[in-house]
């Protein structure tokens, strides 16, 4: 049984190298060209919709929690705003991430080489360097090394997806995102300590 797994996660890896050098191939292919604009321009405008639709949410959630005399209800809506501000940080991101791309398309910044990846790929798990509190299918549990939690294990890692989440402190992202957190370290020396691991 433990062969055929490692067989299928040989195959999956395989699989996973071949779709990054073909896409690789299909970035260059692309690279200044008028189609390569118009995905970045329909991404940024995707995401700046996206934007604007969670600052308004939040917006009305602050008037709510401002008008709300209920203590239980004013909990509910700080913890929206948590989340609706937590959404407005990746939407952030990956408006950066695409007005990035949209320079090194127009020739005004040049690519890294940076395996970002890679880097994603390195297990949360490994990052801990615990063991878990506990653990469900597909799901480990961990005290959160953000805020020096003593009781209880909010630091959730999802295995399949390779993303955490730390429920008390209501932030969370991949293995560059912790790595960063936990280190204290830019994006770049992230990933290349990452890909170095």
């Amino acid at each position: 049984m433990h062969s055929m797994r490692k067989f299928y996660q040989e195959i999956k890896t395989k699989i996973k190298k071949e779709y990054r050098i073909s896409l690789l191939e299909w970035k260059k292919d692309l690279k200044g060209t008028g189609v390569m604009r118009k995905i970045i321009c329909d991404k940024i405008n995707e995401y700046t919709e996206l934007l604007l639709e969670e600052k308004t949410y939040i917006d009305k959630k602050y008037r709510d929690l401002t008008n709300e005399k209920d203590s239980g209800k004013k909990k509910w809506v700080r913890w929206a705003i948590d989340r609706g501000e937590s959404r407005r940080g990746e939407y952030e991101k990956k408006i950066h991430h695409w007005e990035t791309r949209r320079l090194i398309n127009n020739g005004k910044m040049e690519e890294s080489n940076l395996n970002i990846d890679g880097a994603k790929e390195y297990l949360i798990g490994e990052i801990m360097d615990v063991n878990p509190e506990m653990r469900s299918p597909g799901r480990e549990f961990f005290k959160c090394p953000l805020h020096g939690e003593v009781k209880g294990s909010s630091f959730c890692w999802f295995k399949k997806d390779n993303k955490w989440w730390c429920f008390s402190c209501n932030i969370g992202g991949d293995s560059i995102d912790l790595y960063q957190k936990l280190f204290n370290s830019s994006f770049k020396e992230a990933v290349t300590r990452l890909n170095s691991l």
